[in-house]
């Protein structure tokens, strides 16, 4: 049975909270590459040609920006309302990986560690982000002593 928050999580919690919400008011990702993203998302087929030109970050892209390129054709959202939920979703993402890392890992150690790295690449490109979630939960799976080498490399 996993323990509940201790101090270090809540604490790792409510930096990344604030980060967040920083991110999203002064509109963090419009200076990122998120800008290219968000504007590619809102003008339809400039999608098509975005995605061709950096195909090695399409799963990264698709991760991230997917869902509020989908919330803003769902909900037909104004630009205003399609930015700050494009924000909350793209924030979104590194705290899901950090429960998915949670759910598995025997420790404690690999969901801190990335929620720790995930506020310092928060600004950064977003692979960044998801390569650095994927891989801590491999980590997470291959140093669990119950899991067999088989299990590790499937993994």
């Amino acid at each position: 049975m996993k323990t509940p928050l201790d101090r270090c999580d809540g604490a790792l919690l409510a930096a990344f909270a604030a980060v967040a919400l920083l991110g999203t008011w002064n509109n963090c990702l419009l200076v990122n590459d998120g800008g290219v993203q968000l504007s590619s998302g809102w003008l339809g087929n400039a999608w098509d040609l975005y995605l061709s030109q950096l195909s090695g970050r399409a799963i990264a892209l698709l991760v991230t920006f997917g869902p509020a390129w989908a919330a803003r054709w769902a909900f037909d959202l104004g630009p205003a309302s399609y930015v700050t939920v494009a924000h909350a979703l793209y924030f979104a993402v590194p705290l899901l990986l950090w429960v998915a890392i949670r759910a598995i890992e025997p420790h404690r150690v690999f969901s801190r560690l990335y929620l720790a790295t995930a506020l310092a690449l928060v600004y950064f490109p977003t692979e960044l982000i998801l390569g650095a979630g994927l891989w801590m939960i491999w980590v997470a799976v291959a140093v669990d002593p119950a899991r067999s080498m088989r299990q590790v490399v499937m993994t």
